[in-house]
């Protein structure tokens, strides 16, 4: 089992690509038995993958440790 982190800390906004490979990443790991986790977004960030839906396909964490779920 593999967690792959993609630590969105320094990215002030993201577009429809942007999302689009966060959800086939997640998509792909997934397939190989692994798990793809997006951590400490910035609040307009985090309202956009939240909007957009992509938080009911990628895990969105704060960190590694805390799941606060949106």
């Amino acid at each position: 089992f593999h967690r792959i982190a993609v630590d969105l800390q320094n990215v002030t906004a993201i577009d429809s690509i942007g999302m689009g490979a966060l959800v086939e990443g997640a998509c792909r790991v997934r397939e190989h038995g692994g798990d793809l986790v997006v951590i400490r977004p910035q609040a307009p960030v985090r309202r956009i993958l939240n909007l957009a839906g992509v938080t009911k396909v990628v895990d969105v964490r704060e960190d590694l440790g805390v799941d606060h779920g949106d």
